[in-house]
């Protein structure tokens, strides 16, 4: 511990590293009047690779709200389907108290299972 050297962090994106050397060895054989444009070069080149990135995110993103939009749809119809008749059943045997209790136990089922 006393003695080691500690390791730099290896670069977060490989891509963005291997632009970094290539962008840094160009400077480097066109000499410092270059440096401006090469500098805006890797910045346009970073750019369009965390646009990249951010527009796949985005795209995960999107699917997984589709998909939740979509099972929160199927458990609606599920208890639309099961409820009505289950209504039925319950004003008939229970009466006004046993609709309310039925429907409370189907909201409170579907508070449970969007969590």
């Amino acid at each position: 511990m006393a003695g080691e050297q500690s390791q730099p962090p290896a670069p977060r994106s490989t891509e963005a590293a291997r632009e970094l050397r290539y962008h840094l060895e160009a400077l480097r054989e066109l000499g410092p009047e270059y440096s401006e444009a090469a500098a805006a070069a890797f910045l346009e080149k970073i750019d369009r690779l965390i646009d990249a990135k951010l527009a796949a995110r985005l795209a995960d993103l999107e699917q997984t709200r589709r998909k939740t939009a979509e099972e929160a749809t199927r458990r609606l119809i599920l208890t639309l389907v099961f409820g009505i008749p289950l209504t039925a059943v319950a004003g008939g045997t229970a009466g006004t108290p046993g609709v309310v209790a039925l429907w409370a136990a189907l909201v409170l089922i579907q508070i449970l299972l969007r969590r």
